[in-house]
């Protein structure tokens, strides 16, 4: 679909950047749109910043943006409008975080850039391999981090899930960590591509995965996995030929001519056979879906693209991006052949910073004018002391930290007898009524046709009688019935006493098929009466018998069908409840179970049908329960090991009925070491970045640790706060 907002009207190709954001660093590229090809124009590189810490991704981004731009001709024109690349860390259930939704908007506001949308990595470069392959992919995408490694299984194409592990010195076994985290398939691709998240020992991944022995790791593959190495600049490759596609249905992949003094290289990828079928996945709707930034809303949708609009990171019309009060980076040397244009951050200069505000919040003090030796006056002096003590202040009182400490839990689980609405365990009823309608192909089958009719002669001997319309004439095993009353007067029986004694009478078989369309000259024995006294014969030949098979509504159909549309019904049941749940409550199975109120089929047993469908009503009640209840019965019950403590949003519960508000409860729980933040945080005020993490590495289960300092200081001074009640610190279950 095109994007009116990212169209050119000019005959010149209009020029975009890419700008990835990884986890330490960033890389760029500028794109632009000619012909059905994205050819990008120059590559800007990787630029690394340090985690958590906007200054520096700003400047990080910002060499990366000068050093892509120094390589375009002199007189270029500098784009403006961006297509972010995106880790799938950044999102969650299909939003992305607001810390990151925040972090956009700086890098627009600070770069002056115009944010056209963004792409989540692995799926553009699953978009790049269709587009190079003619084909939708089956592989296994390995970004090669530093620490961790994030993994992609993708099957036709589809992203089925992507996850995140940390590294060991195994990569075969972190590989089956992750896929065991990923959705289940029948059979795992054979062939893994690995990218590089900017880690050196990219070579060595691979090795890594080629020396491995899947079969001891616990992994099952069809054939031993081919490993490859994708391009370094793949990344930002990728997030250019979506955008590209997205921007003016470019299908191709291409690489412009080195310009400006520079080369191109490491730029080109082998674009093999391209299929023009666009594989950004956008639609109307995803177009004005993409994030309501300020409110923090997304589509929940796995699109390739989606776009943004300036007001949507936060910008308004008018409004001097000056005026705005952001942490002031100095203006990043980017590694550059050419010295690189001053990017859009030099224009942050004028800035406000959080010192010059304490200092202007200083009382200004009448000093005494005299002159020391030398000639300087004190006042300068006395001005310089006051600053230095500003600093201090400011040194000592303003940075604080956030630091998310993640460890490996332990899992715990437990099997209780819950006695609900009891003393030890009360609990709130939630009741829900849902309707279902739920439909399913048949598989019975069923004969259909048409009963054969004809004309009979009734003989008679006796007293005259009446024989009721519906008395049945039988042929051996084949039955018919009289079409109306017929009266047979008295007479001799038999066919060769024909006289005026006899009557002809309409019959129609009794079932359908061929079987009744007896042949002329065929005799029936009528009711109960004796053939001695009363008899029948046909002179011609009965027709229109016939018969066929046909797909039809079994029983079998009808309960699965029923079976399928209760389970449905508690699924709904349960959703409905989850949102009312509040977060310090767990569910509890339902109390009677779902009770059918109303039941309706559009079909019967028998009836020719290739669907049926039914629609079903029922009734629910359950049970929520404290999970700081579920909490204390499990330390009642003893065996939590020592060193580990209990949170109870760690804890998972799944029951069955056992009696009247009784329940067989299995409870899994993951348990976190033992840490008491407050001696940490005494042990690492002041401490710098790597001592901090260093000390942080002894916490039992140790993964990794987040550290986030507000007003961090540069050079030396880039320590964690000294006053240690300015640091916060949580542990999280990795």
């Amino acid at each position: 679909m095109d994007l009116p907002f990212l169209k050119n009207e000019s005959e010149q190709p209009e020029n975009f950047w890419s700008l990835v954001l990884g986890k330490n660093w960033v890389d760029s590229a500028i794109w632009r749109v000619v012909g059905e090809k994205a050819e990008i124009v120059s590559h800007g590189g990787a630029f690394p910043y340090q985690e958590g810490d906007k200054t520096s991704l700003v400047e990080a981004a910002d060499g990366s943006l000068s050093n892509a731009f120094a390589k375009l001709p002199q007189g270029s024109v500098e784009p403006k409008k961006v297509v972010f690349g995106l880790p799938p860390g950044y999102l969650e259930d299909g939003e992305i975080k607001k810390e990151f939704v925040e972090i956009l908007r700086v890098l627009s506001k600070e770069l002056e850039l115009t944010p056209a949308g963004f792409v989540v990595i692995p799926e553009a470069i699953i978009h790049l391999l269709k587009s190079q392959e003619g084909a939708p992919p089956n592989v296994i995408l390995v970004g090669s981090g530093e620490d961790t490694l994030e993994v992609t299984l993708v099957q036709n194409g589809k992203a089925l899930g992507t996850t995140e592990v940390a590294r060991s010195m195994s990569t075969g076994t972190d590989l089956q960590e992750a896929i065991n985290r990923l959705p289940e398939v029948l059979q795992y691709p054979t062939r893994i591509l690995v990218y590089n998240h900017k880690n050196a020992d990219i070579e060595a991944t691979k090795d890594n995965l080629l020396a491995s022995d899947w079969e001891k790791i616990g992994l099952s593959f069809l054939h031993t996995p081919k490993v490859e190495v994708l391009p370094e600049d793949v990344v930002a490759t990728a997030i250019s030929l979506a955008g590209g596609a997205e921007v003016g249905n470019a299908t191709e992949l291409a690489v412009a001519a080195p310009t400006g003094g520079s080369d191109a290289e490491g730029l080109v990828l082998d674009t093999g056979s391209i299929q023009t079928e666009r594989a950004s996945g956008i639609d109307e709707d995803e177009v004005t879906e993409i994030n309501e930034f300020v409110s923090g809303e997304i589509t929940n949708e796995a699109a390739n693209v989606k776009t943004v609009s300036p007001e949507e990171l936060g910008f308004k019309e008018d409004e001097d991006a000056q005026e705005k009060e952001f942490a002031v980076p100095p203006v990043y040397s980017p590694r550059a052949i050419q010295p690189p244009p001053t990017h859009a951050l030099s224009s942050l200069s004028a800035k406000k910073n959080p010192l010059a505000g304490l200092l202007s919040s200083i009382p200004s003090v009448s000093l005494p004018r005299f002159r020391v030796p030398g000639g300087k006056p004190a006042f300068y002096v006395a001005a310089a002391v006051l600053a230095a003590v500003a600093i201090g202040l400011f040194y000592w009182f303003m940075p604080s930290a956030q630091i998310s400490v993640f460890v490996s839990p332990k899992t715990y689980e437990k099997e209780l007898t819950l006695k609900v609405n009891s003393k030890e365990l009360p609990a709130r009823v939630l009741e829900v009524e849902k309707t279902v309608n739920k439909e399913a192909d048949t598989t019975g089958t069923a004969s259909i046709g048409d009963r054969a009719t004809g004309e009979v002669t009734i003989y008679r001997v006796g007293p005259q009688t009446t024989l009721a319309k519906g008395t049945i004439l039988s042929s051996g095993s084949l039955k018919f019935t009289l079409d109306r009353d017929v009266k047979v007067a008295s007479g001799s029986a038999g066919p060769d006493s024909l006289g005026k004694n006899t009557e002809i009478a309409p019959v129609t078989a009794s079932t359908i098929g061929p079987d009744s369309n007896l042949p002329s000259g065929s005799s029936f024995k009528i009711g109960t009466f004796s053939t001695d006294s009363t008899t029948a014969k046909n002179d011609k030949a009965f027709t229109g018998g016939s018969a066929r098979e046909v797909q039809a509504v079994s029983l079998a159909d009808l309960d699965n069908l029923e079976e399928s549309a209760k389970k449905e019904l508690e699924e709904k049941a349960n959703e409905d409840l989850q949102g009312r749940l509040k977060e310090s409550e767990i569910l509890i199975a339902q109390v009677e179970g779902i009770v059918i109120s109303s039941k309706d089929f559009t079909q019967k047993e028998g009836d020719e049908a290739q669907r049926v469908s039914v629609k079903i009503t029922g009734k629910a009640k359950f049970f929520a329960v404290s999970k700081s209840d579920i909490k204390k019965l499990l330390e009642q019950a003893g065996g939590l090991p020592e060193g580990f403590s209990l949170k109870e949003d760690q804890i998972k519960m799944t029951t069955e009925p056992k009696g009247k508000n009784e329940f067989k409860a299995k409870i899994t729980a993951n348990l976190l070491p033992q840490v008491q933040p407050e001696s940490l945080r005494d042990r690492i005020a002041g401490k710098s970045l790597t001592d901090a993490r260093n000390i942080l590495s002894g916490t039992p289960g140790f993964q990794r640790a987040e550290i986030i300092i507000k007003f961090k200081l540069p050079g030396p001074l880039a320590t964690l706060p000294r006053r240690s009640q300015k640091i916060g610190i949580e542990i999280v279950a990795d």
